[in-house]
């Protein structure tokens, strides 16, 4: 009976973390000019959604907290777990603020705010704490002591996977195909800060680097394909992989201690 109920319980919050991602989905479409998701067209592109696609994202995340009210209120789990979704909310809140204040602008060169520091901040915020942290977290109030299990290890597990999963995710929105990733890349011609630029610029010649400015968050598909270019000759699909296996076995030994 015991196993019953905490399947059910099991249920209700992977459907109400899944349902807080769908909002921030909408949202981020919504910034990012996003025409395609999961093999389909953005939510805010349909006729009967629009401009509303943005309440439409507020007014599910509002009943993801109401649902959650219902069924968890009068169990002692109820204030905590709140803190986790309020906490996921305020974070991928501040990770899109600096990820729209992060784009390359060719009349002010503002260069400089491609750093590793800055994507760090925005895949914390951005991805760490809403993919990661809130599902694996909110888990473990279903588990026999679980909440001691809620270690400073475990939250810099999250971490590190949210830091690993953002440099995948803008490595595919260059390399990627869109029938197999479901979404449309528009990294290069929004100039965003993606591991892929910041790399490219740490590796960039003189001469390199001028074509990066150049081109670097142009609509211009021939510019974007320079770009791309410009990508291959520094090599970096190897950068990414040696990279990736580099923070797959840390995660490995970062599995193995918790």
């Amino acid at each position: 009976m015991l196993l019953s109920c905490q399947s059910n319980e099991n249920s209700k919050l992977s459907f109400h973390v899944q349902q807080l991602h769908s909002s921030f989905l909408i949202l981020d479409d919504v910034m990012d000019g996003g025409k395609v998701r999961r093999g389909k067209p953005s939510w805010h592109l349909h006729r009967s959604a629009s401009v509303y696609a943005v309440n439409d994202a507020f007014m599910i995340q509002q009943a993801t907290m109401d649902v959650l009210e219902a069924y968890f209120r009068n169990l002692p789990i109820y204030n905590d777990l709140i803190s986790y979704f309020n906490e996921a909310v305020y974070r991928v809140t501040m990770g899109e603020h600096i990820d729209l204040c992060s784009n390359y602008n060719k009349e002010i060169d503002n260069m400089e705010i491609f750093n590793m520091s800055r994507l760090d901040d925005i895949a914390l915020n951005k991805s760490s704490f809403y993919t990661f942290k809130l599902p694996i977290f909110v888990a473990l109030f279903l588990v026999n002591n679980g909440q001691n299990m809620a270690t400073t290890e475990l939250h810099q597990f999250c971490i590190e996977l949210g830091r690993l999963m953002i440099v995948q995710d803008d490595y595919m929105d260059v390399y990627g195909c869109v029938k197999v990733t479901g979404k449309n890349g528009r990294d290069i011609q929004e100039g965003k800060s993606t591991w892929l630029a910041v790399t490219a610029l740490q590796r960039c010649n003189s001469a390199q680097l001028s074509i990066f400015k150049e081109y670097y968050g142009s609509n211009d598909l021939e510019h974007v394909q320079r770009i791309k270019q410009l990508y291959d000759e520094l090599k970096l699909p190897d950068v990414y992989e040696q990279y990736e296996l580099k923070m797959y076995k840390r995660l490995l030994h970062r599995i193995s201690e918790v």
